[in-house]
């Protein structure tokens, strides 16, 4: 995770000396990417999934700086794996806010793990 990082970010402050410029350009070679952003300049390069483990990694890593993880398909995530993917995060995570008790609330809320909508 940290070597991702470190080559993103040398990636991009290699672009120019100005750290605004460095990254549109960043993000217009596609060295930076948003997975599933709606954005109208969005390049739609990058792909994410969830593993098995419940990890999120790389799909379709796009034009991504090296290192990057191991992909864990070919590129394209199709509806039904997104599905199955927000199915296993909602049950491991909703669950586990579900039976989580006011001690292990964050503050400002009251049970589990997210603040209340305002």
């Amino acid at each position: 995770m940290l070597a991702e990082a470190t080559a993103l970010i040398e990636a991009v402050l290699e672009l120019s000396d100005d750290v605004g410029s460095a990254l549109l350009q960043a993000f217009r070679r596609g060295l930076l990417d948003v997975p599933f952003c709606l954005h109208r300049d969005h390049r739609a390069a990058t792909r994410s999934a969830v593993d098995s483990d419940g990890r999120l990694v790389w799909a379709d890593p796009g034009a991504l700086p090296p290192p990057r993880r191991a992909r864990t398909g070919e590129g394209s995530v199709t509806a039904a794996q997104l599905l199955t993917m927000l199915r296993h995060a909602a049950g491991q995570y909703d669950n586990l806010g579900a039976v989580a008790g006011p001690q292990d609330a964050l503050p400002g809320t009251t049970q589990g793990a997210m603040p209340a909508a305002s």
